[in-house]
């Protein structure tokens, strides 16, 4: 048991009176003015939290696109597996590809792809060939 006197009783009661600032209350001190500033989604917060960016508009446009022409050029138009395992990520007009695909040459094919989707201006081929 912890014995403590009436001064360090006084300070643990101020301290447990003290509330949590809510992300309202933390906006209203640092955003010079609140009305402008929106409050991102419970999901956008937890994106943030892993890592993901937000896409604005026009970049769900170009992924959108993007991922139209694969499921077109590599799919015969029908969505397929190798698809599922490719993941996009979109920044202005440059497209990340991340995923995994069963040979080297879906790689290149999807890369190319990409290069050739209209907006996009530079592709980083991050994708991986599952080993058997």
């Amino acid at each position: 048991m912890l014995l403590i006197g009436t001064e360090g009783a006084n300070a643990l009661c101020a301290m447990a009176r003290k509330s949590v600032k809510s992300y309202d209350d933390i906006v209203r001190e640092t955003v010079v003015d609140p009305d402008s500033s929106r409050r991102p989604s419970k999901q956008q917060e937890l994106d943030s939290l892993m890592g993901r960016h937000f896409l604005r508009p026009e970049e769900e446009a170009l992924q959108a696109r993007v991922h139209a022409a694969l499921v077109r050029a590599i799919c015969g138009g029908v969505p397929c597996t190798y698809i599922y395992d490719v993941e996009l990520d979109v920044e202005d007009e440059a497209v990340t590809i991340r995923g995994r695909v069963p040979t080297p040459e879906l790689a290149e094919r999807i890369a190319d792809v990409v290069t050739r989707v209209p907006g996009v201006e530079q592709v980083t081929n991050q994708l991986v060939v599952k080993q058997s």
